[in-house]
């Protein structure tokens, strides 16, 4: 009786201490951390509509790219529209957003033509779990004045009502 009781001592000590890491899954005979989420989503509203069209919107969160919209050859994109609406990792993100813009002419004047702008920026963002929904917004808009150039006039902002810290101003490059 007592070589039994030693094994079974000995046994209990070898056995693997259970942990409590996560909540497990089984994939393709894999085991893989089950990753919480919390819904996102990017939104954009384009006020450059007088002087210029948007072709093409990018958006890429951390390194990876998860919208991009291409307007066929002579049209544009939408005014307003949702680029993500989806779920993301708790935590800090880079989010970066790519506007394309071409010369719109109005009137007798053909200069703007030849003008494709491409307005780029990348913030921080902070999308916490047990929060609010993440949610960002995209405002392109026109730069007033009479002393701005034209290449200058186009401007873009990143905004989040719920987190202050991820706001973002770009000032544009023509090509």
């Amino acid at each position: 009786m007592g070589v039994t009781c030693l094994m079974v001592v000995l046994l209990a000590q070898a056995a693997p201490e259970p942990r409590s890491i996560a909540p497990r899954e089984v994939e393709d005979g894999l085991t893989a951390v089950k990753e919480t989420t919390v819904p996102a989503s990017v939104d954009l509203r384009s006020d450059l509509g007088k002087r210029f069209r948007l072709v093409e919107a990018r958006l890429v969160v951390d390194g990876q790219e998860l919208s991009h919209r291409l307007a066929a050859t002579g049209q544009e994109l939408e005014t307003q529209t949702r680029l993500y609406d989806g779920a993301v990792r708790p935590g800090l993100h880079a989010v970066q957003v790519i506007l394309l813009y071409e010369g719109r002419n109005k009137g007798p004047f053909t200069y703007l033509d030849d003008y494709k702008i491409r307005l780029e920026s990348t913030v921080n963002f902070n999308f916490q779990e047990g929060s609010r929904p993440g949610a960002l917004e995209i405002l392109a808009y026109e730069r007033r004045g009479a002393t701005v150039t034209v290449e200058h006039k186009p401007m873009m902002e990143l905004k989040s009502a719920a987190n202050s810290g991820a706001t973002a101003a770009v000032t544009p490059t023509a090509r």
